[in-house]
């Protein structure tokens, strides 16, 4: 995979990346669209993500913990917005409750995920957009480029 550099566009309140892996587009594509793949790399260790609710479709949503080492567990929900089988969706993710009730006094994130494959190394494209500079702070603060990146390894190391 190539250099984990996580551009931060302060101005815009984004954060994108591109990321190539040495794999098909299928595998890729179901390593960020699976709950059962996604429960393997998304939380970085010594977290592990686990799910609740899965249905992966417009208008469905993944419903899923980080698990810490001392057994807490930290609630979040992606929403899905838009879906092009292998080569886009979108998804509104936000803290929650067990129930999948947002918790507003954290950063909501519209995610956009755009894939490509040439010569069986596959591209992923992210986009993180937030609602203000304030809450773009607050994610990077909250440690996400490094846990974002941890995660990002840990995917690599199972394609």
């Amino acid at each position: 995979m190539n250099t984990l550099i996580l551009n931060k566009d302060h101005v815009n309140n984004r954060i994108t990346g591109t990321f190539t892996f040495d794999a098909p587009l299928n595998q890729v594509w179901d390593a960020f669209t699976n709950p059962v793949t996604m429960e393997k790399w998304f939380a970085p260790k010594p977290y592990k993500a686990i799910t609740k609710i899965s249905d992966f479709k417009e208008g469905g949503y993944w419903l899923y913990y980080m698990l810490s080492p001392q057994g807490e567990k930290f609630w979040s929900i992606a929403r899905y917005k838009k879906i092009l089988f292998n080569a886009h969706y979108e998804t509104m993710d936000a803290f929650c409750d067990e129930n999948g009730q947002i918790n507003t006094e954290f950063p909501q994130l519209n995610w956009q995920y755009d894939f490509s494959e040439e010569n069986k190394i596959t591209t992923v494209q992210v986009t993180i957009t937030l609602v203000n500079s304030k809450e773009m702070s607050q994610l990077l603060e909250m440690g996400f480029e490094e846990g974002y990146k941890t995660a990002l390894i840990q995917l690599q190391e199972i394609l």
